[in-house]
């Protein structure tokens, strides 16, 4: 709870579009190296072009502290923690 506490608001007018499929890989390397996280605990599916308008580093502490909660709580095997981008009619 305290994580979620500790998030920041949005900051307006900051949002900017952000490839997502492109950004996840090196967010995702940042969070196993300074997380002590192990790479195989982590399934990441990112195999379709995604975008996103949002401030990015508030993207950056939203899904820290998702993938953050995830590790802590799912089971410590490998790619307990699945991480996808998908989309929704066609978006």
């Amino acid at each position: 709870m305290a994580d979620v506490l500790q998030l920041q608001p949005p900051r307006p007018h900051l949002g900017e579009r952000i490839r997502l499929d492109a950004w996840l890989p090196g967010f995702i390397a940042a969070f196993v190296a300074n997380e002590s996280v192990p790479a195989t605990r982590l399934s990441v599916g990112a195999t379709r072009e995604a975008w996103i308008e949002f401030d990015r580093e508030h993207l950056h502490q939203v899904m820290w502290n998702l993938l953050r909660n995830a590790v802590r709580y799912a089971r410590g095997e490998p790619r307990s923690v699945r991480v996808a981008l998908g989309g929704f009619a066609g978006r």
